[in-house]
């Protein structure tokens, strides 16, 4: 239980640093500024879920990798942790062997903000995916977070993307 306090304090802690630090360089002059930041990579953001949804669909590994950095952090329901974008591309393999498929797939951001060259992403997900070992396609609903990483060219690509399930999946 100790661990369990120590981890929490810490990753609130952290929190807490980035969004002092992010807060204390916004002024007046510049939130007009900040909220045009925040709508260009809304709509950049928007179009590149719409992609990224229809990769899902399709299982279309390939251009949902094109969307991460090459260090990214997945931390993914009842999976340890995925580093980087070899481990995901080693990841999605397995899965297409194994048959996996999305029957549906949504996601739906609540809240989205920026820092420096970084957009912090919250918001909802629902799916319904199958594999050769079920008899029928399986629903799932959780929360996600993700990092967005501005490039040079102005694109966005993940950096880091962790997910939960609001729901426990294996309860009787």
């Amino acid at each position: 239980m100790k661990r369990f306090h120590f981890i929490f304090a810490l990753i609130f802690s952290c929190l807490l640093l980035t969004l002092i630090s992010c807060k204390n360089k916004d002024s007046e002059s510049n939130l007009t500024t900040k909220q045009k930041v925040i709508t260009d990579s809304l709509a950049q953001l928007q179009e590149i879920d719409r992609i990224l949804n229809k990769a899902v669909l399709n299982g279309d590994y390939e251009t949902i990798l094109k969307y991460y950095t090459e260090d990214i952090v997945i931390l993914a329901n009842s999976i340890p942790a995925i580093k980087g974008k070899e481990a995901v591309r080693a990841l999605y393999e397995k899965d297409r062997k194994k048959g996996l498929k999305f029957h549906a797939f949504s996601g739906k951001p609540d809240k989205m903000w920026s820092c420096d060259d970084k957009v912090y992403e919250y918001g909802t997900y629902g799916m319904a995916v199958s594999s050769y070992e079920t008899k029928h396609p399986y629903g799932f609903a959780g929360s996600y977070f993700t990092i967005w990483q501005k490039q040079k060219d102005g694109s966005y690509l993940m950096e880091f993307v962790m997910t939960n399930l609001d729901h426990e999946p294996y309860a009787e």
